[in-house]
């Protein structure tokens, strides 16, 4: 009998580890434009080589018949998993832009994007700047969060203000023309799922999508299974301090746990390592 082929375009942090879970199971193509995962540190991006990847680019999918076609072949799949990601080319521009100026404080047009805007603050900080904060201290995430996140970054230097001078704008769709609506169980039509930063879900953070890629991996495999997602990130003041932040309040659990610690700071220097190591992969990361 015939493995059960399956394409996921996009080796992103969802799509990268949704690879990962599949890939002793069945006949999978991960394609990605280049034969990289890239991985977000605290001070830029590294770029790790992942020999399995098809470098190649998408030029189209075919929804419809189950079929990817790139500037090289043409992929027909059982399923297609989409976990092309967002256009963050504006963010980009942006951060690297302000670091030209001095003096100014900054918000984000997509609130859920505030955890970007807050770490750049404190790297900003960090090199002598005076940059100031105007946004919500990612209430969204349960106001113990919200109050003490507040506090840390008093303690870091950085000063809330009432107006604006500039916005990190939010990402935008990336290869289609709007992020695509799915179930719960990621699902986005029959044997095609989307996953990441691709979905419509306002809250686009690497450590959740490498979530939704394993979640999607053992669904594949196992059937239908409960996906508990949960908001982590970890701030650093570059003083020694950091501030790691667990939530579950944005899916309607009140769970909600934040730890300010040295020990964090040495954690969040080690990541980039882990994951060069496991070539993008989560492991037993997932269960911290």
């Amino acid at each position: 009998m015939n493995k059960l082929k399956i394409v996921i375009a996009g080796s992103g942090y969802s799509g990268i580890n949704a690879y990962y879970e599949l890939k002793n199971h069945y006949d999978v193509v991960l394609i990605n434009n280049n034969n990289y995962f890239n991985y977000y540190s605290k001070t830029g991006i590294e770029k790790i080589y992942v020999k399995n990847i098809k470098n190649e680019t998408v030029t189209d999918i075919d929804t419809g018949n189950l079929n990817v076609k790139t500037n090289k072949n043409t992929y027909y799949c059982d399923k297609l998993i989409l976990s092309l990601g967002c256009d963050r080319s504006g963010q980009i521009n942006f951060l690297k832009t302000m670091e030209k100026y001095d003096n100014l404080t900054l918000s984000s047009e997509n609130k859920y994007d505030d955890y970007i805007l807050i770490q750049y603050l404190l790297y900003l900080n960090s090199r002598g700047k005076n940059f100031h904060y105007n946004g919500e201290f990612l209430s969204f995430l349960g106001d113990d969060v919200s109050n003490k996140l507040r506090n840390f970054m008093e303690l870091s230097g950085i000063k809330y203000r009432e107006k604006s001078d500039n916005i990190l704008p939010e990402c935008r769709p990336n290869f289609f023309d709007k992020f695509l609506e799915v179930d719960k169980n990621f699902m986005y039509k029959k044997n095609i799922f989307a996953i990441g930063d691709l979905t419509k879900s306002p809250i686009k953070l690497g450590e959740l999508s490498m979530r939704e890629g394993i979640y999607t991996g053992k669904y594949i495999k196992n059937g239908s299974i409960n996906f508990d997602p949960v908001f982590i990130t970890t701030f650093t003041n570059y003083k020694g301090l950091s501030m790691r932040i667990k939530s579950k309040v944005p899916w309607n659990n009140g769970y909600q746990h934040v730890n300010i610690s040295h020990y964090y700071n040495l954690m969040t220097k080690n990541l980039s390592k882990y994951y060069k190591i496991r070539k993008g992969k989560m492991g037993f990361i997932k269960y911290f």
